[in-house]
């Protein structure tokens, strides 16, 4: 294998360390390394032999570097920790496959000095060709640093020494990645009447568009009494929707009937659910146990032929969502699997009246390499908006903090412009009450917000979180109070004239 270098070099010279185990199971070290055969890493200072016969996927950099063959994928990732992170790092790692008695079979962790040896497997999936099912992950700390090499492969994985023994530790140079900010972009084949409706409102559109989400528009008339309350009549309605065991029409036929009927549009969301006594929902829909609800409800909202924001999976990359690389054995791919999944079913249906909203939370959590937004990004051609989501949450739990719009929004906004070559809507946002001036929030937010001209849609929260014992966390209603309506009509009848 040649030499691979895609990262600043800057000459120094270059201290290797290569671990290696003697005949006792010993982690040792030796001082040489072939750097002809070896893929060198400079800045996050490793060099990996990969067997022959693998192709090295450096799409995902500067998180990861991928070795692939038809059976088996070894990636490293680099993780920068100090004293107890690299023990918090370790363990956050892999307490969801150790702690997991439903997903994961045959798990079995061991210690080597330092080194911590983690394998297990999961049932094999058969909607993924060729799915590699076994895993093997290795957690070597050095210094400031945490290499973590991980394993996928189609058959049981034996002797972790020679994935050790390939890999060696150098001395890191300093400097910047040359790769990374890939722009992404997209731009779907979409019947007439979603044509124009992207062409107006995401690609030629000066002016942010509003939308809400109201929990009770089905049966009840308070978002009409809101829009009276601020003079309003929104345009984009949230829907959320899960996995069922059967397809339910009136929830999203009637919910997109009606909308339309008022001349609205629907931001439809799709996500697994917790079942922990079934398992993990993106293992059964990789498995086919969702088919016949996925092709009802393609065919429902392809039948309905006018233009749907469909959001799929939101906030993947928050340990929250079962479908997050924490809750499926750090292996991000399995999301990508999935997305492209459910796409092609809505394909089968010619569903070309969906815009596909890809959304990653503003923050990753954790924010570790390998649940990078970038590792969950399902491909150019599966992607028509970026989505935004962050929200002020105020100060009620603690770690908690009361945080302005602008001081979220624009460093999300700047990495997201060097990043995506596509229009951005805020999927869902608001601000929470406790911690700080809610009205004074929200005045600064409508003045702020235009400075985004690449946001084309926001769509305010409008509910509240609660405790398990039912008390109030985080109101983040639109018109808990006089001022807060007032705000918003006093926005909306200037820039709607």
């Amino acid at each position: 294998m040649r030499r691979r270098k895609k990262f600043l070099a800057i000459g120094l010279l270059t201290i290797v360390l290569a671990f290696f185990t003697d005949n006792n199971n010993k982690i040792t070290l030796k001082e040489t390394i072939n750097e002809e055969d070896h893929y060198i890493n400079e800045i996050d200072g490793y060099g990996y032999k990969a067997p022959e016969g693998y192709s090295i996927d450096e799409q995902f950099l500067p998180y990861v570097v991928r070795f692939v063959s038809n059976d088996c994928t070894i990636e490293i990732y680099t993780e920068d920790c100090v004293g107890e992170e690299i023990l918090s790092y370790v363990n956050y790692t892999n307490i969801a496959i150790t702690s997991n008695e439903i997903d994961y079979f045959d798990v079995k962790q061991i210690k080597e000095k330092n080194i911590t040896i983690l394998s297990w497997n999961r049932k094999k999936l058969s909607k993924i060709e060729n799915d590699k099912n076994y895993y093997l992950k290795i957690d070597i700390p050095y210094n400031t640093k945490v290499y973590t090499i991980l394993i996928k492969s189609t058959y049981k994985i034996g002797d972790y020494q020679k994935y050790l023994s390939a890999f060696t530790i150098i001395n890191p140079v300093n400097g910047k990645e040359t790769v990374h900010n890939i722009k992404y972009a997209s731009d779907s084949e979409f019947n007439a009447e979603t044509r124009a409706f992207y062409d107006r409102y995401f690609k030629n559109s000066s002016k942010i568009e509003w939308g809400i989400y109201q929990y009770n528009y089905m049966e009840s008339d308070e978002l009409y009494k809101i829009e009276n309350q601020i003079n309003h009549r929104f345009k984009l309605l949230l829907l959320y929707t899960e996995f069922n065991e059967a397809y339910d029409s009136t929830q999203v036929r009637g919910f997109l009937d009606k909308a339309y009927s008022e001349n609205r549009v629907v931001e439809l969301t799709l996500q697994p659910k917790k079942s922990h006594q079934q398992g993990n929902d993106l293992f059964r829909v990789l498995d086919g146990y969702y088919d016949e609800f996925l092709h009802n409800y393609a065919k429902d909202i392809a039948d309905f032929k006018h233009p749907v924001l469909f959001r799929f999976a939101n906030e993947m990359n928050g340990d929250w969502c079962e479908y997050s690389g924490y809750h499926m054995s750090l292996d991000t791919e399995l999301y990508r699997e999935m997305y492209r999944y459910i796409y092609d079913i809505f394909q089968e249906h010619n569903a070309k009246n969906i815009i596909w909203i890809w959304n990653p939370n503003g923050k990753s959590f954790p924010d570790f390499k390998w649940n990078a937004e970038a590792m969950y990004y399902p491909g150019n051609d599966y992607v028509d908006v970026l989505g935004l989501t962050l929200y002020n949450t105020g100060n009620f739990y603690k770690g908690e903090e009361w945080t302005e719009f602008y001081d979220l929004y624009a460093p999300l906004y700047e990495e997201a412009m060097k990043n995506y070559d596509m229009p951005f809507m805020i999927t869902e946002f608001s601000c929470a009450r406790r911690g700080g001036n809610k009205e004074e929030w929200t005045k600064k937010m409508l003045s702020e917000i235009e400075m985004f001209p690449n946001i084309k849609f926001a769509v305010w929260w409008n509910g509240a979180d609660f405790t398990t014992d039912g008390k109030l966390a985080r109101a983040y209603y639109i018109n808990d109070s006089e001022e807060m309506c007032s705000t918003f009509r006093n926005y909306f009848e200037k820039n709607n004239r």
